[in-house]
């Protein structure tokens, strides 16, 4: 601990990126370590199998991991299993509820294994929901539940701008036009989305353009240019929508599944605790996300001037536009 530092410039997100990094290449958590060493056992009560998860039982489980970790720090041996609370009457109530099950006799009718097998097919209903993109509040430095996340909502008048991005290699030099009201999100997006139920311009569809590369605007980010930089498609989209996976929810699950990040593994880092660029963004580093909107205009602006694709450049549309955005009702900033 040595090299700790304090003040602003502090990070704790960093510096325990750097403790898991030294970790890793210890292995300090490969069981084969300890596999003879005493046995800490260690009993959570894990999260109930038909309930949604919130921030709560994240805040608990990661207080309780202390324990097994200072235990593992001791030279015991810890195994770590993640699972479900299977108590029998919340998810006897589902299946009540799904299959219309009113007396003991309708259980019987439908046989005691069949009904136990109607239990267990939900027991892992709840599975993906736990990999969840929270709302996160830079005025508290913190994520808010989903629940907390969406209570309150404040209008604010944002720009919005339609960006050119030029189909790479295409000889008509044809482009594909997209709609946003995040310029700041543009640094750190990696792919464009597209309808697969659409048919755009020209009779040109929706999956005709999924696979299509394109020009980067930026390239803070060109280490994933082999899996990123094209177009994919999911039926969320009513046009063509840039996706910066760590800024929205759909724009994670969409690079997730089309393998432009790996769930489990670090996402792209753009801005810091406090909202503001790190040093990656190095044309707009330490500027407050929001505050840098009218920079990052700018540059798109005259980042493609030479091309004159449509007249203007990059930039075909600026405006200004009304929408709500959840806000935190603890310090009334914007999420």
């Amino acid at each position: 601990m040595d090299d700790v530092c304090e003040g602003k410039d502090f990070s704790f997100s960093r510096h325990e990126e750097r403790i898991l990094d030294y970790w890793s290449d210890i292995k300090a958590l490969d069981l084969a370590r300890t596999m003879d060493n005493p046995e800490y056992v260690f009993y959570d009560g894990p999260p109930f199998a038909t309930g949604l998860p919130h921030y709560g039982q994240i805040l608990a489980g990661t207080i309780k991991d202390i324990v097994t970790r200072y235990q593992s720090m001791t030279d015991h041996h810890v195994t770590r299993r993640f699972g479900w609370d299977c108590h029998g009457l919340p998810v006897e109530n589902e299946i009540d509820k799904k299959l219309g099950i009113k007396r003991r006799d309708d259980v019987l009718n439908l046989s005691i294994g069949k009904y136990n097998e109607e239990c267990r097919s939900i027991v892992t209903r709840y599975v993906e929901e736990w990999e969840k993109v929270m709302p996160y509040s830079t005025g508290c430095k913190t994520p808010l539940s989903n629940f907390e996340g969406g209570q309150d909502y404040k209008v604010v008048n944002d720009p919005e701008i339609m960006v050119t991005f030029p189909i790479a290699g295409d000889p008509r030099n044809a482009a594909l036009v997209a709609w946003t009201t995040t310029p700041w999100t543009l640094p750190s997006y990696l792919a464009l989305c597209v309808n697969a139920t659409f048919t755009y311009v020209k009779k040109v569809s929706g999956p005709s353009l999924v696979g299509l590369k394109y020009e980067q605007l930026f390239n803070y980010f060109s280490e994933f240019s082999d899996v990123a930089f094209r177009v994919v498609a999911d039926n969320y989209v009513t046009g063509i929508v840039h996706c910066a996976p760590t800024f929205g929810e759909d724009d994670y699950y969409v690079c997730s599944e089309n393998d432009i990040i790996r769930k489990g593994e670090n996402l792209i880092v753009a801005v810091d605790d406090d909202g503001c660029f790190t040093e990656r963004i190095t044309d707009f580093s330490g500027c407050y996300v929001k505050h840098a909107d009218k920079g990052i205009i700018e540059s798109v602006r005259v980042l493609f001037a030479g091309i004159g694709l449509l007249g203007l450049g990059a930039l075909c549309c600026l405006g200004y536009t009304y929408i709500d955005y959840l806000q935190s009702n603890r310090c009334l900033n914007t999420l």
